[in-house]
């Protein structure tokens, strides 16, 4: 109940029965509480709307993609990164092999190159599909999977055109 005698005291009101001033006063308390409904309240309930739940979930979604994309080329380099490596691996033991005194034959070939010790296991390459190939020329060690060379590892300008 909005006007009781006690809320119109507490508002410095003097509440008497037929004063014209009371009156006034009372009846512009009405008309300027007229809109208000004091069974709400009028306080704002805490969270989100779905509006901002679904604009937050769109960002997030927009983010996750861009991440995911990233990170697909950071496993490509990486597993091309791992072929480099293990082609390095395989033309020192061949090198070692070589000076060993050791065929041109066995030391072409991986899996003679370990059973004689100068790598644990055969390595598989991780970039593409096939087998690593030893090429010896001329002293000189080439390590090639189908037609990409891995060893030595060709400069940037010379890997673009391939």
């Amino acid at each position: 109940v909005l006007f009781t005698k006690e809320n119109c005291i507490n508002r410095n009101f003097n509440f008497k029965l037929g004063e014209k001033n009371n009156r006034k006063l009372y009846s512009q308390e009405l008309a300027k509480n007229a809109g208000t409904n004091n069974y709400t309240n009028d306080k704002k309930k805490p969270g989100f709307t779905l509006i901002e739940m679904i604009i937050v979930i769109s960002i997030i979604g927009i983010l996750a993609g861009i991440v995911a994309i990233s990170f697909g080329d950071a496993q490509k380099k990486a597993k091309l990164n791992a072929d480099y490596a293990n082609a390095s691996n395989l033309a020192m033991a061949a090198y070692m092999s070589l000076g060993d005194g050791k065929s041109e034959t066995d030391s072409k070939d991986p899996k003679k190159l370990k059973d004689s010790k100068y790598i644990q296991t055969v390595p598989k390459p991780q970039s593409l599909s096939g087998d690593y190939e030893i090429v010896i020329d001329k002293g000189e060690v080439t390590v090639k999977v189908d037609k990409s060379i891995f060893y030595p590892k060709p400069d940037a300008s010379s890997a673009e055109n391939q």
